[in-house]
């Protein structure tokens, strides 16, 4: 293996890793924004009963909260969005030639060695087969003859 295909491995191997990172913290983020999105809606809805309850402090507090979690929200997509352009960016350029299949074999090398294996054996291995199987039982006609002279002695 020369250095510069494992040089090559590397890179790709390099890529794919980020590749991957940025998923998972894209991924991450976007839990967040739902987790902050839930959560300013709750102390939204929690201001307003509270609200109708005159404990105006109370609800302010949870209106408060209620905009840092979506200033919070807000900054996490934008963060999501630039991953996303990073990992897009972090695909391979398409080749600039066609791919050149004419190495490959079409599949038909396959289907002609399942054929062969379901054809009936031809007359010369069929006759060979019958051979050695007379063959073998001369044999063993021969030593049961063999095991009766000894046991008649």
């Amino acid at each position: 293996m020369d250095s510069s295909d494992s040089l090559d491995q590397l890179r790709i191997r390099k890529v794919m890793l980020d590749r991957r990172a940025l998923h998972r913290s894209a991924q991450w983020n976007f839990a967040l924004i739902l987790g902050f999105g839930i959560a300013s809606a709750t102390c939204l809805m929690g201001a307003y009963d509270v609200g109708r309850q005159s404990r105006y402090p109370a609800a302010f507090g949870l209106f408060i909260a209620s905009l840092v979690a979506l200033v919070l929200m807000t900054r996490l997509k934008l963060r999501r969005k630039s991953i996303l352009e990073r990992f897009s960016k972090t695909t391979l350029p398409e080749p600039e030639s066609p791919p050149d299949f004419t190495t490959l074999g079409d599949g038909s090398q396959f289907a002609r060695a399942l054929e062969q294996m379901n054809r009936p054996a031809s007359a010369d291995a069929r006759d060979f087969t019958n051979q050695s199987s007379e063959a073998a039982s001369e044999d063993h006609r021969e030593i049961d003859r063999d095991k009766d002279r000894s046991a008649n002695r």
